[in-house]
């Protein structure tokens, strides 16, 4: 074993002898450590593709809203288009074809794929119980872009828009019968003035409304499912352009109102010429003269023959209903105001008969109709409803109803004498009878 020494690890070397630091001493080390400039850069470089596609995404749904916009603007007018031909008593093919002509006209192209579904009444919203609302629904694919990536299948674009007919005129005479030539007659020298107030006729003859003689009418309009003529001498003279012929027909307000109970009589064939008339039912019709009044609030069933008042009779009854029926199917009621006679009455402003003074039995036969009679030279202040949904109100010579508030719904009405009519009353009870005259976009 020779004598040396073994050579041990040397853990601290000798000063000045220490291996250099590549990285360099001090400060500069630091900064290059922090020094993160080339991580920005691959960051970017990697985010560019996801930024590039959230643009591209963007601007095809832009172009979406785009389509849709359009396509909104081509349904709201399809379906007002629409609804002017349900105005004017269009056929459902008529109908359809002015939706998709307006619908055309602004925008549908049909040859690339959009397609219309025209709905009477709508098939959901707010209007599906309204037989005059129109209901558009337009559909357009739209070929996928850049979304192609996330998306199978094209996108469809979906708009939908409902128009309907509103009101803003409303009748004072309505004519139901639907077939008949002259359901509205003014004749001789009839001077019909009506204020705030229209003429309707449901009858689709050329000639359902004849103003013949020297007879003027003056109205707010008249609307007639039919045609009307106007004598050489007579006058029609209404604030709208003209009669609005080729209209839609008018619903009857009243259809719905349950008829009084016959019930037991009380009299049979009755006259009375003074004092008050208790409320019941009169068999045989009653016969006024002298001064009556009727009981206030009261229901009267005259349960055939003829309520009638005679010249120089002066009958009053506030808020009261007169029902012309009959318990036998034959002889039906009748009313008679004869010339000479005053006589001043309002209808219920409430409760089960509101607003009708005068009220025929619609099982009245209509043919041959039953008249109702309000004669010249009478004077008469009528607030309420002359209701004969199957009878003719005939209202001759000089008769004056004195600017009352009254309408009258019959199947045939003729006018022979002069009248003034309103319907800007309050607390009449009476319904409105509704022109559908005015087209509106409701969704």
């Amino acid at each position: 074993m020779s004598g040396k020494t073994p050579r041990r690890p040397c853990s601290n070397p000798p000063a000045g002898l220490e291996r250099p630091d590549p990285l360099g001493p001090g400060p500069g080390k630091e900064a290059f450590l922090r020094d993160r400039r080339g991580v920005v850069v691959i960051m970017f470089a990697l985010m560019l593709p996801i930024l590039v596609g959230f643009v591209a995404l963007g601007v095809e749904v832009t172009f979406w809203f785009m389509q849709h916009r359009d396509l909104q603007s081509a349904a709201d007018a399809a379906a007002i288009g629409a609804s002017y031909s349900v105005k004017s008593n269009g056929s459902d093919s008529e109908i359809d074809a002015a939706a998709l002509q307006e619908a055309v006209r602004n925008g549908l192209d049909t040859s690339d794929g959009d397609t219309i579904d025209v709905n009477m009444p709508p098939t959901s919203g707010s209007y599906t119980s309204n037989d005059y609302a129109v209901e558009v629904v337009l559909s357009r694919p739209v070929a996928l872009l850049f979304s192609g990536v996330f998306l199978d299948n094209a996108i469809s674009v979906d708009t939908r828009a409902v128009a309907t007919l509103t009101s803003k005129t409303e009748a004072c005479v309505l004519a139901l019968d639907t077939s008949s030539s002259g359901t509205l007659k003014n004749q001789g020298n009839a001077n019909i003035s009506m204020t705030g107030c229209a003429v309707a006729v449901n009858s689709s003859n050329s000639s359902a409304m004849t103003i013949t003689g020297n007879s003027t009418l003056t109205t707010d309009c008249a609307s007639v499912v039919g045609g009307y003529s106007v004598g050489s001498n007579a006058t029609l003279a209404t604030e709208c352009p003209s009669a609005q012929s080729g209209a839609l027909a008018v619903d009857d307000p009243y259809v719905n109102v349950a008829e009084p109970p016959i019930g037991d009589c009380l009299q049979t064939n009755y006259s009375i010429s003074s004092g008050t008339l208790p409320q019941g039912t009169y068999c045989q019709g009653v016969n006024f003269s002298g001064t009556v009044e009727l009981v206030t609030g009261g229901v009267y069933v005259i349960d055939r023959g003829t309520f009638r008042v005679n010249a120089g009779a002066t009958l009053t009854g506030t808020n009261v209903t007169i029902f012309l029926t009959s318990s036998s199917g034959s002889q039906y009621a009748s009313v008679t105001i004869n010339g000479g006679a005053n006589v001043t009455l309002s209808a219920n402003n409430s409760g089960n008969y509101a607003g009708i003074l005068f009220y025929g039995d619609d099982d009245t036969p209509s043919s041959p109709p039953s008249n109702q009679t309000f004669n010249g030279g009478a004077t008469m202040d009528l607030t309420g409803a002359l209701y004969f949904p199957k009878g003719n109100i005939n209202y001759t010579g000089g008769a004056l109803l004195g600017g009352s508030c009254t309408q009258m719904i019959a199947q045939t009405i003729t006018f022979g004498g002069d009248a003034e009519m309103n319907i800007a009353c309050s607390n009449s009870g009476m319904s409105s009878i509704e022109i559908l005259d005015t087209v509106g976009l409701v969704e």
